[in-house]
């Protein structure tokens, strides 16, 4: 009798040993946190976790700043190609056009990087100084170029993306609806889709010519409101300007973006309407 109940019990356990000793199941070593899983409260509380017109307010003033940049590019390509001797004199003198092109360039990535990694070290009085100093930078780089090369193309553009970017401002001026999801996806094309029909017809351009316009501007809208979802999250209402610095941080160093981009899609809210229809969320 005890031989039997042995061989039982024996046979049992080789036949099936994880009823007796479960598998441990050890964690997948792929398996990616984000940056913002651990509670950094003591920091300050995360954009995203306050009032939806705290978050407004916040965004309001990142695109305002945004705004302002683009507007300077504008007025920089206006006044370059308006003021036709000096337009001229630089189309003639090669040399004179694109060697402060370098310098010019070199300087706003130094300007934009010391603000990035001394941000928080930095008065605010200095940071809006520097910020302001990369602006005019920027603005002189992309104004040569566009002015130079794609004139009437980067003028769209800069438009474009201007009523895209104010349709999302004025977005921010109602408190029903969260920044987030898609609905400021679809304001925002929306303002760049119908303000072509007028640019086209001021520039006389056929309707072909301006898809790309409109392409670059969509795209530009994009990234910036993807980059405020992903902003939302890491800082505070009181570092707006670091979050108009990201835009130009994460645009040189593309890897960054795409890091914040797994990111937002690791929590599927992003989308909610789209993934999540009416009452069928579990």
């Amino acid at each position: 009798m005890n031989n039997l109940n042995y061989d039982t019990f024996h046979n049992q356990l080789v036949e099936s040993p994880s009823t007796y000793y479960p598998t441990a199941i050890p964690p997948d070593p792929l398996q990616r946190y984000g940056s913002g899983h651990l509670d950094q409260d003591i920091f300050g509380i995360a954009v995203s976790r306050l009032s939806n017109a705290k978050q407004m307010a916040f965004v309001r003033k990142v695109i305002v700043i945004t705004c302002c940049q683009l507007l300077t590019m504008a007025f920089m390509v206006f006044f370059i190609v308006t003021v036709c001797p000096l337009f001229q004199w630089l189309k003639d003198s090669t040399w004179t056009w694109w060697l402060p092109l370098i310098p010019a360039f070199i300087m706003a990535m130094i300007v934009i990087w010391q603000l990035y990694v001394q941000y928080f070290y930095l008065a605010g009085s200095t940071r809006s100084t520097l910020l302001s100093i990369f602006t005019v930078l920027m603005a002189l780089v992309v104004s040569n170029i566009a002015s130079k090369l794609v004139y009437e193309e980067a003028i769209l553009v800069i438009v474009m993306s201007g009523f895209g970017l104010v349709c999302s401002l004025l977005y921010t001026f109602q408190n029903k609806y969260y920044f987030r999801g898609t609905l400021p996806f679809v304001c925002s094309l929306g303002a760049v889709c119908l303000s072509s029909p007028w640019l086209r017809y001021v520039y006389d351009m056929d309707p072909l010519e301006i898809l790309f316009p409109i392409t670059v501007a969509s795209i530009v809208c994009i990234y910036i409101i993807l980059e405020l979802y992903y902003i939302m999250k890491v800082v505070t209402s009181d570092d707006y300007l670091l979050a108009n610095i990201y835009f130009y941080v994460d645009l040189v160093y593309p890897m960054r973006f795409i890091h914040h981009f797994c990111e937002l899609t690791d929590n599927m809210n992003i989308f909610p309407e789209i993934l999540y229809p009416g009452d069928t969320r579990v």
